[in-house]
């Protein structure tokens, strides 16, 4: 766009020619601004009209574009429902069952029958806990259930204080067991644990008796100087202590008895030998 001089840019200049120079200034500038403010205008509408081309152009696109979504079903019921059927020895699952906590105590055994298609709709899964000392054992209706180390069971065994997230895949049931977790024992002096309880969760320590341990107890012995044979010995009625200790000796030897080979004193010379009898020497062939 040209630009002309100020002057000839302003309609009125001779109205403006007995004015201060620095006031003509400032109101050709104006003028000029508003001119150029009104030139710019179909410039920009035009630019604005091929943008506004462009961005329908890419809305149809995008309008022609299909958008999918997938849709996870969420288990019906109420999540954390407290079924409790406790002094039941009976009991068959339904389809409110899904996500709740089944209560199940009494003394003697209890039978929970896991109910199948059609009376439930999937997705269907809940949680049995035992709380008595009766012996709980689910079963499913039809089909099986698979638990740790028994896949494609019959039945499912739940012992007091266990508790098993059972989940129904439609034909078949699937379980997750939380057993007792293992109670804290502190440390006894001279004890060791002995036994465990998986129904309780219960450790108990007992101190050994000697009959607990096994081998036997022999005195400890110094081997000889090189090139000499050691021999054997034996000791009876032995007192030993609680800690498996030798503290006596009684009614039998109180030293060694042993034959020990003494090396030749030259290279043709022979082997000479002491026998001692409870700890006293007894004989001597001198080697030469």
């Amino acid at each position: 766009m040209s630009i002309t001089p100020i002057i000839s840019r302003f309609p009125f200049e001779p109205h403006i020619v007995d004015m201060p120079p620095q006031q003509q200034y400032v109101i050709r500038n104006l003028w000029n601004s508003v001119t150029d403010a009104q030139n710019a205008v179909p410039i920009l509408k035009a630019q604005i009209d091929a943008h506004t081309t462009s961005i329908a152009a890419n809305t149809t696109s995008i309008n022609n574009n299909t958008a999918s979504e997938t849709i996870i079903q969420q288990i019906a019921g109420s999540v954390g429902t407290v079924n409790n059927q406790s002094g039941n020895v009976t009991y068959a699952t339904t389809q409110a069952d899904a996500s709740a906590f089944i209560i199940l105590s009494d003394a003697s055994p209890v039978a929970v029958s896991l109910t199948g298609n059609p009376v439930i709709s999937l997705p269907w899964a809940c949680v049995l806990i035992n709380e008595g000392v009766g012996l709980v054992t689910a079963t499913p209706a039809s089909g099986t259930i698979s638990y740790s180390g028994n896949l494609a069971a019959a039945s499912l065994p739940l012992p007091q204080y266990f508790a098993a997230f059972i989940a129904f895949d439609g034909t078949n049931f699937w379980a997750v067991i939380v057993p007792i977790a293992a109670q804290t024992i502190a440390a006894v002096t001279s004890k060791w644990l002995n036994s465990y309880s998986a129904a309780t969760g219960a450790f108990t320590a007992t101190q050994p008796a000697f009959s607990d341990l096994s081998g036997q107890i022999s005195p400890s012995t110094q081997m000889p100087a090189s090139g000499v044979t050691a021999g054997s010995y034996t000791l009876s009625s032995v007192a030993v202590n609680a800690e498996g200790l030798v503290t006596a000796a009684s009614n039998g030897p109180t030293g060694l008895s042993v034959t020990i080979t003494t090396a030749a004193l030259t290279a043709l010379g022979s082997q000479g030998s002491m026998v001692f009898t409870d700890g006293v020497l007894t004989s001597q062939t001198p080697a030469s």
